[in-house]
């Protein structure tokens, strides 16, 4: 993999910038407007204190569908070309949130909420350089950017409580056995993140006749996520409140892909319909856990490692129009 972005790192640097041949010929502007559905989740997770660590609960943030609109912009002179995205989610349900506990041996509670998105927005660049292997076949070295910013809010929430301080034996019991109670209301959780990636990777691109095909595979040499998590208490009283504030800060080193097809059908010369699928994907990253009890007061590290993963299948339709 580390000699394989090597090489697309050389291929950026060795690329005749400066010769005559890159003088501006041809100047080529697409603007894209376009409509998006993304299907996946978000996990968030906590464990236990190290060194005897295991996983004691995973919220699962699910976009089953999130509806979006945006738009793309690029501009191609020679052979470079640079690219800018802006892409927002409509604020509706999006799914279910699943909230489950653990202890060393099995799940011992499990809540389900209805998920609703509150703010989406997702921005990235990304330039690349045209290596043309054949008249229909080219390879493009592809440098991206991008920023997420995902906002949730799970409500009308019930569930299976297995703990001690519920369970009918007055001990820890699984979720699903007859000694767990079950609640018909469970106060609400809200969820934010951040994400940012930097992409490095490769594009393929076939040509024939006025359709286009192409597919382009990324890696993230760096990633970064942070997450804050809010716990309602909407049962006791203000001075009684259980509400807690977490916060969870990931990094990571090529942990992170991002995979896309395309086609494209020149309709005339000034308009092309574009369909296309990207996966962004990643396993667990582990990280640093802040706790708060209060909205506005200072974080306190914990002794507990936080982790995130992603899921992430995005399906765009849209038109291209060249000025």
């Amino acid at each position: 993999m580390k000699k394989t972005l090597v090489f697309i790192l050389l291929l950026f640097f060795y690329l005749p910038v400066f010769s005559q041949n890159s003088l501006p010929e041809k100047i080529l502007v697409k603007i894209n407007p376009y409509a998006a559905i993304t299907l996946g989740k978000f996990g968030e997770y906590i464990y236990t204190t190290p060194p005897d660590e295991y996983l004691i609960s995973y919220l699962e943030w699910d976009t089953l569908p999130l509806f979006q609109t945006g738009i793309n912009g690029k501009i191609q002179i020679n052979k470079w070309s640079v690219e800018a995205d802006f892409c927002y989610s409509l604020p509706f349900n999006c799914g279910k949130m699943y909230d489950n506990d653990y202890t060393r041996t099995f799940k011992m509670c499990y809540n389900i909420f209805d998920n609703k998105d509150i703010l989406g927005l997702e921005l990235f660049t990304a330039v690349d350089y045209e290596l043309k292997l054949t008249e229909k076949i080219s390879l493009k070295p592809t440098l991206k950017l991008m920023y997420c910013y995902n906002q949730f809010s799970a409500n009308n929430g019930f569930g299976w409580f297995g703990s001690s301080g519920y369970s009918a034996t007055g001990n820890d019991e699984p979720w699903d056995s007859e000694y767990a109670y079950k609640a018909k209301k469970v106060s609400g959780i809200d969820y934010s993140r951040h994400d940012f990636y930097s992409f490095l990777g490769l594009n393929f691109d076939y040509s024939i006749n006025k359709l286009n095909f192409g597919i382009t595979t990324l890696i993230a040499p760096f990633s970064y996520t942070k997450a804050l998590d809010y716990h309602k208490d909407e049962i006791h009283l203000p001075e009684e409140s259980l509400a807690f504030y977490m916060a969870g800060i990931q990094t990571s080193f090529f942990t992170r892909f991002d995979i896309e097809l395309y086609c494209t059908w020149e309709l005339n010369e000034k308009l092309s319909f574009i369909f296309n699928t990207r996966a962004v994907f990643g396993p667990q990253t582990r990280g640093k856990l802040y706790v708060s009890y209060e909205k506005n007061s200072n974080y306190g590290l914990s002794n507990q490692p936080s982790a995130n993963d992603i899921t992430s299948f995005k399906i765009t339709s849209g038109i291209i129009y060249s000025p």
